[in-house]
């Protein structure tokens, strides 16, 4: 059974019909097998969405290099560092795209060293 690496908020990236795209809070948890999976509530006992991260390392893009994925980026939040963005690519084309924001710079490094490290 895998462990429990990290958690806590991120805004997730929902686009709607139309002109309802927006940033939406959810709350994460990473686990040891790579694991990423998202929920809409802390608590909630199902995730909304889950993705295994080492499937999708080559398809996955940071900051500034997220403008180089196949696809356009989202408009961020007024006052938000592109920095913060993360961008996950389902496949090659990246027919699908999860975009992430996470609270800080220093916490997306913490959670890539601890990933890496």
């Amino acid at each position: 059974m895998s462990s429990l690496i990290k958690e806590g908020f991120i805004q997730r990236y929902k686009a709607g019909f139309l002109i309802s795209n927006k940033w939406k809070s959810n709350y994460a948890f990473l686990y040891s097998d790579s694991t990423l999976a998202f929920f809409n509530n802390r608590g909630d006992a199902r995730p909304v969405e889950t993705i295994f991260l080492k499937n999708v390392v080559p398809y996955t893009c940071v900051g500034f290099m997220c403008d180089r994925m196949p696809v356009r980026r989202p408009s961020l939040p007024q006052g938000v560092a592109v920095q913060r963005l993360v961008g996950i690519g389902m496949d090659p084309q990246a027919s699908k795209v999860h975009w992430i924001l996470f609270p800080s710079e220093q916490i997306l490094d913490a959670r890539h060293q601890t990933e890496s490290g």
